[in-house]
């Protein structure tokens, strides 16, 4: 493959890349995207070609431009939650993949994304639901989410079948919410907690995903605030047993 098609196929990967996680900044591409030494300067020189001939639209940000195809309402939030997945992207082992899903409407309550990560040779999934916490009124997700487990509302969704427990619910916040999930969380469900500041920082310092500086892969995901439950919690009407080996720290509660 030639310089030219190496290019063009790039060009279609960023604007798949950008359309299904609503919107994204240079850095974010970059690092998902562009595994060159100088990736972020190869970033920037495409997406000005993109955004040139208009299958990308820009506007300026606090980092510097963020691309999008349609405009967002709320843009900052949505750009969290691309940091989200550009998180979760660098924590994949060579042999998983990452699969996102925005605004999943449950009726109780609409998380912010659902992410898949798969084992391709095993055949195994985890998942997870992300909320991008960024307001000042009361935290109520652990509520919902108690709630939504209690209705079997997920019932028919597809990863039921290969799931092995109710998804982690991952948090990304400024503020301390450890006590509101202790005191809240009547179904033991497993809750993960992260700054946003956090998460940024971290993909920086790693760079971009499949540099020679590299990514840890170790299939892991670390938080900085882990909130640990006590009882197993059953998928779809069937009990699963425990398996930390997601590198989690929560376990799940058993509905009765």
């Amino acid at each position: 493959m030639n310089n030219n098609a190496i290019g063009y196929q790039r060009d279609a990967q960023v604007v798949a890349l950008v359309e299904t996680l609503g919107a994204m900044q240079t850095e974010q591409i970059g690092i998902c995207l562009f595994q060159q030494r100088y990736w972020l300067r190869k970033a920037q020189e495409r997406l000005q070609r993109l955004f040139k001939s208009g299958r990308l639209r820009r506007t300026r940000v606090d980092d510097g431009y963020a691309y999008f195809v349609e405009r967002q309402a709320l843009l900052d939030h949505t750009l969290a939650l691309s940091w989200v997945y550009v998180w979760l992207k660098q924590k994949l082992a060579t042999w998983e993949s990452l699969e996102w899903q925005r605004e999943k409407d449950f009726g109780i309550l609409r998380s912010d994304a659902f992410a898949t990560i798969r084992n391709r040779p095993l055949g195994t999934t985890r998942h997870y639901f992300v909320e991008v916490d960024r307001s000042q009124n009361e935290f109520d997700k652990v509520t919902k989410y108690c709630r939504l487990y209690e209705s079997g509302a997920y019932e028919g969704e597809p990863w039921v079948k290969t799931a092995k427990r109710f998804p982690t619910v991952l948090c990304v916040t400024r503020r301390d919410v450890r006590k509101v999930i202790e005191r809240d969380n009547r179904a033991g469900l497993r809750f993960e907690v992260k700054t946003l500041e956090g998460i940024r920082d971290e993909c920086r310092r790693v760079g971009c995903v499949g540099s020679p500086s590299g990514v840890r892969r170790s299939g892991r995901l670390d938080v900085d605030v882990p909130v640990v439950s006590t009882r197993q919690t059953r998928v779809g009407g069937t009990a699963a047993g425990v398996d930390h080996r997601d590198g989690g720290v929560g376990v799940r509660a058993v509905r009765r």
